[in-house]
């Protein structure tokens, strides 16, 4: 087993990671340390043997993560999210690196995005009866089921937050949508009734 000073990870591999659309939990965890996910492997009681400290923050990290990112699909810029909330020395030109990536992410992926987001919210609404401003969605487990049936899991957390985002990001958009559908309506009642 290798000494923690052994494994760091150069700038490069750290700005490499920086860039990959996501990461799973485990390389995660090890990013947060500095370590390159792809060079190092360990067994908890072996790295606690050698470097018991690092074994314990280990530890400490796994557990943060994996309850932070249920789905096991960390993307980096909620990683930094996550590395500002939890007291974390996390490698400055990771960070910087994410954030840079951030800024320079072209507008049209930004926009398919959001697409994605309406288009997700629309559905829920449209097709289950979504209600955004309810505290308790049963119609998620029906979607989740639905989706299920049809081979696509999601895990119910992931898309609560998706909703949520949507609702928040574009919740607006369908109240403004439900009064123009309420008012013409109500022209076709009136006209209907002449």
């Amino acid at each position: 087993m290798a000494k923690a000073v052994d494994i760091a990870a150069s700038d490069k591999v750290l700005k490499y990671w920086a860039h990959l659309p996501y990461w799973t939990c485990d390389e995660a965890v090890k990013l947060s340390f500095g370590i390159n996910p792809a060079g190092f492997s360990f067994e908890y009681e072996d790295l606690h043997e050698i470097e018991p400290q690092l074994a314990d923050a280990f530890q400490a990290r796994v557990l943060s993560i994996s309850r932070t990112f249920i789905d096991d699909n960390v993307e980096p810029i909620r990683f930094v999210d996550w590395a500002r909330q939890f007291p974390a020395d996390v490698p400055k030109v990771l960070v910087d690196e994410i954030l840079r990536d951030k800024q320079t992410t072209p507008e049209s992926e930004v926009n398919r995005y959001n697409h994605l987001l309406k288009i997700t919210l629309g559905l829920a609404v449209g097709g289950y009866n979504y209600d955004p401003a309810s505290k308790r969605n049963e119609v998620i487990n029906d979607i989740l089921r639905d989706l299920e049936d049809m081979g696509l899991k999601v895990h119910q957390p992931t898309l609560r937050t998706k909703l949520n985002e949507a609702a928040e990001a574009y919740g607006d958009l369908l109240k403004a949508s439900a009064g123009k559908s309420a008012n013409s309506n109500s022209k076709l009642t009136k006209s209907n009734s002449n």
